[in-house]
């Protein structure tokens, strides 16, 4: 290249290469990268710890814990009622086991709707015993729940681990001293109230099968009547002596 008078010569222009950091710099440069990662992970710890969260969906039913609160591992924050398919969970006695098996149905009543029949089904039994309560938990499922069923309601359930066809059966409240050993009602007889004797069977629905004692057609006198046995039942308002007529039907337990 030519360059005019009087105009300076131009030195040929290098490009510069970046040299990696030696010595003390280097190690610096380490020590700071090192700093910066901590800081991210401990940013990254923090932002997890923000919000709780659970492998399932559902409604919180009781929190245990406050914003602020130190929690140790292991503690219950938060009870839900799980979105989808509702669950009964039992105790039931050790006992029964023998009676239970998967996909078994059952049927169900909850204490504040005593009227109000469901169905269910077994889907779930424990392999161990709490040998403090004698007890097996077991899971049943319910396809159609009722419109009243709430969680935390108390059910009384139903397994039917018999069966009696044309069973003399009687109102459960009407055998006294039902759990002990020599059960018994108070029935009529010849216009007297009569003390007898029975052997229980099956027990489902608010019944109990007579095995033995009574006759179908005999009429049974309910324990909340103010009547003693001996008694005269024709002196008697006659309003006393009525009672549920043994009669025969299916039972199921």
């Amino acid at each position: 290249m030519r360059r005019s008078p009087g105009q300076p010569a131009m030195r040929p222009w290098h490009r510069l290469r970046p040299t990696a950091p030696q010595g003390s710099d280097y190690a610096l440069a380490i020590a700071r990268h090192a700093q910066a990662k901590a800081s991210l992970d401990a940013a990254q710890s923090r932002l997890e710890n923000v919000s709780i969260t659970t492998s399932v969906g559902g409604t919180v039913l009781k929190r245990h814990v406050e914003p602020g609160d130190v929690v140790q591992a292991g503690k219950t924050l938060f009870e839900l009622a799980v979105v989808g398919e509702i669950q009964l969970v039992l105790q039931v006695d050790e006992k029964n086991l023998a009676a239970l098996r998967l996909d078994q149905s059952v049927v169900a009543v909850a204490d504040a709707y005593p009227s109000e029949r469901f169905a269910a089904r077994v889907f779930y039994i424990t392999s161990g015993i709490d040998a403090q309560r004698g007890s097996v938990e077991v899971k049943l499922a319910v396809s159609a729940p009722p419109a009243f069923l709430k969680p935390d309601m108390t059910v009384s359930v139903e397994i039917a681990a018999g069966r009696a066809e044309h069973a003399l059966v009687v109102p459960a409240e009407m055998i006294r001293e039902a759990s002990s050993v020599a059960p018994w009602v108070l029935v009529v007889r010849d216009g007297m109230a009569v003390r007898q004797s029975v052997k229980l069977g099956l027990k489902g629905s608010g019944q109990t099968q007579i095995i033995a004692g009574l006759n179908e057609g005999e009429r049974v006198i309910a324990p909340t009547t103010p009547v003693v046995p001996g008694a005269n039942i024709h002196a008697i308002d006659t309003t006393i002596s009525s009672g549920p007529v043994l009669k025969a039907q299916e039972i199921i337990q």
